[in-house]
Parts: C-alpha cells; structure tokens; sequence
C-alpha cells in the first residue's frame, strides 16, 4: 500500500502560483542569478504556507522538515535560494470568486506586479527547504484522482518516490509515499491532494 500526495490548484496555472510560489534550478543560462548552477530557486507568494509543491519541487518550512524528519530518519533535504517574496491578497480573491490576473496575462508576472515583502533580502533562506525524492517513475499523463496508474499503487519501500512525465526529480508532478506521510501531513489539505491507494 502507498499514497499520492498532488499539487492542489485553481484557476490553472495562476493559482499554481498564488498558492504554491514558483520553483526551479538554477542554470548556466541564468546569468542574474549569483548561485552555483544547480541550485534550487524558491519565489514565494506570501503568505506562504508551511508546504507547498510547486510543478517539480515539494518545498516546506522548518517545522514540517522536522516532523518528516522524526518519522523518516532517512529523508533527505537540499537548501533553498529564496530569490523573491511578495504579498499578493488571493485569499480575498478566492472569497469573491474572481482571480484578479497579471495585466500582462502571464502567472509569472504576480512577482512583478506586487510589492516585495519589506525588508526582504534575496539569500539562501534558514527556513526554505526542498525534499530530495528517493527515486523517480515515469506516468504518461498528469496525475489526478482516480486516474492513478495501477503499477504505482505498489512502489518500493522508500518514504517517497517522484513521478512526472519525464525523467528527472526536477520534473516532478506526483509523490508517492508511505501512507505515513499522508498522517503528517494531514492539516495542510489547503494546499496538497492526498490519497492512499489501495
């Protein structure tokens, strides 16, 4: 038996954003970026919940690295480089029923068209960290309830396992686990979709 634990979205690729921020390796080709190539670069809308899955990266604050951590004395985590934070109030749009949208039209720009948080310094941040999956699967099709390939309701006894639609822990979509991890996380069903398979 495992579990699956999902993005939870709305408004499509723009409350990806609102609600999960914006994650991605740092490259050669990202010459403003004064970090080793490789690193993982974490742009958070705030306020940011204590775990988020940005598309390819399952990212959480100290607190729940520690509560992972003292049930699963083998997981892993990488630091993160926190390169923006604004202060975007989607919540209040989320009441209306509206998402106010980026004039531009593109998600990515909610970290142009707000403010910085104050006092907000670019930097590898304390209290950012990225989960390093234990090994990767392959799914031909984004993941959803009720759509989970049968071959993954069996994975190898590893607390968590990436899966995307093509290889690489940096493209993934889905994390299958322990049923384990779905009690840990249970209180932050705001932000991920949780099942356990069967």
């Amino acid at each position: 038996m495992s579990a699956v634990i999902l993005q939870r979205v709305f408004w499509g690729d723009y409350g990806s954003i609102l609600m999960h921020g914006e994650a991605f390796v740092r490259s050669e080709f990202d010459a403003d970026l004064e970090v080793p190539t490789g690193t993982i670069v974490y742009q958070a809308i705030l306020p940011s919940p204590l775990v988020v899955f940005p598309t390819g990266f399952f990212i959480c604050q100290t607190t729940i690295r520690t509560l992972l951590e003292s049930e699963f004395p083998s997981v892993k985590f990488a630091p993160v480089y926190l390169r923006t934070a604004v202060s975007v109030p989607w919540r209040s749009w989320v009441r209306k029923g509206k998402c106010k949208i980026p004039k531009t039209g593109e998600p990515e720009d909610f970290f142009n068209e707000y403010e910085i948080e104050e006092d907000f310094t670019p930097g590898f941040s304390p209290n950012y960290w990225s989960l390093e999956v234990d090994d990767f699967v392959l799914i031909d099709k984004f993941v959803e309830a009720g759509t989970i390939p049968k071959a993954l309701t069996s994975i190898p006894d590893k607390p968590f396992v990436g899966g995307g639609l093509k290889p690489g822990v940096r493209g993934c979509r889905a994390l299958f686990c322990n049923p384990r991890v779905v009690d840990v996380l249970w209180d932050y069903r705001e932000v991920l979709d949780m099942f356990v398979l069967d």
